[in-house]
């Protein structure tokens, strides 16, 4: 059982290497929300599955007793969640730039282009900029598309960045996140 929420963040990383040397591991990672991330990761880490601590305890018991049977397995609806979320948000999110994720997560904060540039140290030109490329990779229409796009896959969460194995977008530095 590995906790995903090591202090980095890394718990499906090392997972992922761990099975690498040892392809015939079984893990589940435990985790305390059931952030879409997580299950993404999870299972593209190779766990059999994910336990969420705040789970009613009858459940958790009956799963971690399951686990330690060696049945417990993603169902095919966590499974297939887990890979739609990772296409429609997962990869998209990962395939921009660190600029253009803090663009986009300024947007879904319904700040203006001054004042994501006041935030990011720029001019809002650049911002425009950053937000067009943003609207092509993403290939949506303006800034509410933008905004309820980030909204929808939770990728405002602070624990996004680091669960994607992605360096922090500027905008989640610290104090900036406060405004």
């Amino acid at each position: 059982m590995v906790d995903f929420v090591l202090p980095d963040a890394s718990g499906p990383r090392w997972l992922a290497a761990l099975r690498l040397v040892h392809s015939d591991l079984t893990a589940v990672l435990l985790v305390e929300d059931l952030h879409p991330a997580v299950l993404a990761l999870a299972a593209r880490a190779g766990a059999c599955a994910a336990l969420c601590t705040v789970l009613p305890q009858a459940t958790l018991r009956a799963r971690l007793r399951a686990f330690l049977a060696g049945k417990l397995t993603w169902t095919p609806a966590e499974r297939r969640w887990a890979e739609r979320w990772w296409a429609r948000w997962g990869e998209p999110w990962a395939g921009l730039s660190p600029r253009q994720r803090a663009v986009a997560l300024g947007i879904a904060r319904g700040w203006s282009d001054k004042e994501i540039a006041g935030a990011l140290g720029c001019r809002p030109t650049s911002v425009r900029t950053h937000l067009g490329e943003v609207l092509r990779r993403l290939g949506l229409p303006d800034r509410v598309a933008v905004q309820e796009w980030v909204r929808r896959g939770r990728l405002d969460d602070p624990w996004m960045a680091p669960l994607l194995d992605l360096e922090d977008p500027p905008l989640l530095g610290e104090g900036v996140l406060k405004k």
